[in-house]
């Protein structure tokens, strides 16, 4: 029964060392351009791009850019 409990403990925190967060940005708590996002993309530099109705945002991990026609970007 030791056995199984310890296995159990390894292949859990294994396990929980991969686990992935889910991060929820919207406009009140970040710049996204829009809450309603069509498309994500993570480039290979770990960016973030959004795509939405409004415009294209991208999330570096600290800042925030949004490009969209109202900012000549």
């Amino acid at each position: 029964m030791k056995k199984s409990i310890v296995l159990f403990l390894i292949i859990f925190l294994t396990g929980s060392l991969h686990a992935q967060s889910i991060n929820n940005y919207t406009t009140s708590n970040s710049s996204l351009s829009n809450d309603t996002v069509w498309s994500i993309e993570i480039d290979s530099s770990d960016n973030k791009w959004f795509g939405t109705s409004e415009g294209l945002s991208i999330y570096d991990g600290i800042n925030w850019k949004t490009y969209t026609t109202a900012n000549g970007l």
